[in-house]
């Protein structure tokens, strides 16, 4: 018997469908060398970047981490869909950011440690972003013992 959800008709799950039809679409052509697989994964690493996080970046909780992404793009509309619908999306470590160093840790992993509401969360977002900061390591001196001076001033980061 149908759930009453559908009141007995068979009706489809169209949040269902949608999530298949766009994890269809990111999957054909993810492993060729072609301009629209480039697109994908370019799309993708800008998530990555957006957000300031890898890993299983489209298995996180997304009423947390929702924010970060910019609005009404491709992966941010996937993530939605997929927590909305409790599926968890693990694409293939090559595709991660890859620190410079060894044992890299990201900067808005650490703000994910400490509890923060999503205000507080977006704005330093938002910072790490126009300072052009991923990693620890781009915020403190090589011994890691304090913060460079050019993380403290007004001034746009650079890469």
């Amino acid at each position: 018997m149908l759930s009453a959800r559908y009141h007995g008709l068979g009706i489809p799950n169209m949040a269902i469908n949608c999530l298949a039809g766009k994890i269809h679409f990111i999957l054909c052509a993810w492993e060729f060398e072609e301009g629209e697989s480039n697109m994908k994964h370019q799309a993708y690493a800008i998530l990555l970047v957006e957000v300031g996080l890898t890993g299983k970046v489209l298995a996180r909780n997304f009423t947390k981490l929702g924010i970060l992404a910019s609005k009404d793009t491709l992966f941010q509309n996937l993530k939605e869909f997929a927590s909305h619908l409790k599926v968890a999306i693990n694409l293939d470590s090559k595709f991660h950011l890859k620190p410079v160093q060894v044992d890299g840790v990201l900067v808005m992993e650490r703000f994910l440690m400490i509890s923060m509401d999503d205000t507080q969360l977006d704005t330093l977002n938002h910072v790490r972003s126009y300072k052009k900061v991923l990693f620890l390591s781009d915020v403190v001196h090589c011994d890691g013992t304090m913060i460079l001076p050019s993380m403290i001033n007004l001034s746009e980061g650079s890469l």
